[in-house]
């Protein structure tokens, strides 16, 4: 029964009569109309089948192998250029010229994978040197207080220097013309000692030498003698790079702040007995404010000699003030040879613009923890290029405020620095203390607050140096003794303030124990890397040190005599910073100590006055000589002898073999400085010393 629909509205009651007949029609309309196109496309002609296309690429591929300029028409061939070597657009791009840094534009897609603990490196090939000096050391306050008061005449300085400037250039306007020269100076420092320059002598006939190399004192220092273990070790930068980078780089929350930042590390020595190696013990944890605490000791800031792409300021540790000497090759790794004076002022090459990444104000976390801080900011390492996060500011190669690298002690490449820059109040050459950097010329990188605090620089890596050198300096030994030395690293956790959403099952159960742990229920902020392989033993020699610069065979006349060694015998004497050296014959069983007048002092303190008492040193080794052998006269020559060797047994029962041929160096300085004072005695000794007489110059223009 079909219900009646007269009075509806007529448009409406067509729709439900015929509405499936119109969609229909609608359809079929628009399929055919798609048919119908489809008979007027282009179709493939024979040359743009598969078979004809395979063709033609057989033929053009031929014609490229079969080319050659003798089938070339005159007119199309061009001659290349002879005017420039081919040599050299051939030599081979470096493969770290261009490091690949990472972007700065996000991801097109966020990534969907969660985060997981990156794989920490322990340090490699762990290496010790031994070794035995003078260091200096100071008061901290009195060093701060210093350091204010050389920020404060800097500044007056450049003030004046800046007045000077500005009052030059209106009399030049002015039209004066060049400023008359200034009167003529005083001539550099004459020599009062007589020994044409060698220096003077004590009434035992002592000559003292004044040693150029080493930390220049000033008479406030306090003087002590130390031995000391030098642990150096590779520091595997950019392998730990890639590794985090393929841990974090697809996973959620990544950002550029993701790399390893090295917050300190833990370093544990094993004294070695005849039972073997004994319990390790920890000598301490190493990080920011106990690297401040020592080097706030500190008079001078001695110049860095190994190259400074190779040093992190925390892992490096600052080379200490040594007075008479200079550092040398144990003051680095095998793997990392000290630099060329080129490579010292460029150790990235040539001079280029320098990223630094922008510091903040976010202050670190105050806990018990020593390696306790926020997560990584920006300013606190990571890409850029530069040593430390730039270079000086005003100033130039050798000093001046910011000054660029090079320099005595104290300064190289500028002082203090503000914000942890390589620039910043303070010398090339001596910071502002004088000659050879005394008064805590503090450059190298270290900077200082307002209050005169020293600070860190904060480490920013360049993207190609691919290894850092880690360094520690073991001052607690004891001479004679034995030791081993392990060391593990401490580096900033990536993952200790990320959402429980973006960790992976493992990385947040560690977090949790570790917040249960914390008496502040937040988890560590840093992890700990495996320990490094022990090093090898290391034996810390006497403060006396032994050269052997001959011997006298047994007469074969007389059967009661013995062989002789003839050793120059070195001693460090703390109270006037001095070095003295003798040279004495022993024989086979003697025990090489002795305390006489020495024959050489080297001492930049040791001032011998009127009526004074000549100091005695105790040349003091612990070493007995069991054998010696060498001095005979070679056959065929007139006054040539078989170079001597001694068999030598340290205090604690370790036999070595000495040869003169290794000592050569030593014994020839010891030898000519004697000659030398012996031809002075002879001649009258002339005047001389250490500075030449006469005036300077005229100074002005």
């Amino acid at each position: 029964m079909q219900v009646s629909l007269k009075n509806s509205n007529g448009f409406v009651r067509f729709l439900l009569r015929h509405g499936e007949k119109l969609g229909i029609a609608l359809l079929l309309a628009a399929a055919g109309m798609l048919f119908y196109s489809s008979l007027g496309r282009d179709r493939l002609t024979a040359e743009q089948l598969p078979g004809a296309l395979e063709t033609s690429a057989d033929s053009a591929r031929r014609h490229v192998e079969d080319m050659s300029w003798d089938t070339f028409p005159p007119e199309e061939v061009v001659p290349p250029a002879t005017e420039f070597p081919v040599q050299a657009f051939s030599k081979p791009v470096p493969e770290d010229a261009f490091p690949q840094l990472p972007s700065y534009n996000g991801p097109v897609t966020p990534p969907v994978e969660l985060r997981q603990d990156p794989i920490l490196l322990a340090l490699e090939d762990l290496e010790v040197s031994t070794g035995s000096g003078i260091w200096a050391t100071a008061d901290p306050d009195m060093l701060r207080q210093m350091r204010l008061q050389q920020m404060r005449n800097a500044a007056q300085e450049a003030a004046e220097a800046e007045a000077e400037r500005e009052r030059m250039e209106r009399e030049a306007e002015e039209g004066r013309g060049r400023r008359r020269g200034g009167p003529e100076g005083p001539g550099g420092e004459r020599g009062a000692y007589g020994m044409g320059g060698m220096g003077e002598t004590t009434k035992s006939g002592a000559v003292i030498m004044r040693p150029s190399g080493g930390a220049q004192t000033q008479g406030f220092e306090l003087i002590q003698s130390k031995s000391w273990v030098i642990v150096t070790a590779v520091v595997p930068l950019k392998k730990q790079f890639e590794l985090y980078k393929d841990a974090l780089e697809n996973a959620r929350g990544y950002s550029e702040l993701d790399f390893p930042e090295y917050r300190g590390y833990q370093i544990e020595r094993a004294e070695v007995t005849g039972e073997g190696p004994g319990e390790w013990k920890l000598l301490g944890n190493y990080y920011d404010k106990t690297l401040i605490r020592e080097i706030s000791q500190w008079p001078v800031q001695t110049p860095e000699v190994v190259n400074t792409k190779y040093v992190h300021p925390l892992l490096t540790f600052p080379l200490p003030p040594m007075v008479l000497r200079m550092w040398g090759e144990e003051v680095t790794h095998s793997s990392m040879p000290l630099p060329t004076p080129e490579e010292l002022m460029y150790p990235d090459g040539m001079p280029e613009e320098e990223l630094t990444a922008p510091a903040t104000d976010e202050p670190a976390d105050a806990s018990d923890d020593p390696f306790a801080s926020r997560r990584p900011r920006p300013g606190a390492g990571g890409y850029g290029g530069g040593e430390y996060g730039g270079r000086g500011g005003y100033g130039a190669e050798m000093g001046g405020y910011g000054a660029g690298r090079g320099g005595g002690y104290g300064a190289p490449g500028g002082g203090y620095g503000r914000g942890g820059e390589m620039g910043g109040y303070g010398g090339g050459r001596g910071g502002y203390g004088g000659e050879g950097g005394a008064m805590m010329g503090m450059g190298g990188g270290y900077g200082m607050s307002d209050a005169g605090d020293l600070e860190l620089p904060k480490y920013v890596w360049d993207g190609k140096t691919k290894t850092l050198l880690f360094r520690f300096f073991d001052s607690s030994v004891q001479p004679g003794a034995r030791y081993k030395y392990r060391v593990r690293l401490v580096i900033t956790d990536p993952n200790a303030d990320m959402p429980a959403r973006y960790l992976t099952k493992d990385v947040s159960q560690r977090l949790d124990e570790e917040r249960e742990q914390s008496r502040k229920k937040r988890a560590k902020g840093y992890r700990y890397t495996e320990w490094s392989e022990p090093s090898r033993t290391a034996v810390v020699p006497p403060p006396g040190l032994i050269y052997l610069s001959g011997a006298s065979p047994a007469s074969p006349s007389n059967y009661s005599s013995e062989p002789e060694a003839e050793i120059i015998v070195k001693t460090l004497n703390a109270d006037v910073a001095a070095e003295a050296a003798i040279k004495a014959e022993f024989t086979r069983g003697s025990v090489i100590n002795l305390t006489d007048y020495a024959k050489v002092i080297w001492s930049n303190a040791y001032q011998p006055e009127e009526g004074d008492e000549e100091p005695k040193f105790d040349f003091r080794t612990g070493v007995t000589l069991l054998d010696v052998a060498g001095g005979d006269k070679l056959p065929g020559t007139r006054d040539m002898t078989a170079p001597a060797r001694a068999l030598l047994m340290d205090s604690g029962g370790r036999l070595t073999i000495d040869d003169e041929l290794d000592d050569y160096d030593t014994v020839r300085e010891y030898n000519a400085i004697i000659e030398a004072a012996e031809d002075a005695k002879r001649n009258g000794g002339p005047g001389g010393g250490r500075g030449g007489g006469g005036y300077g110059r005229p100074g002005g223009f």
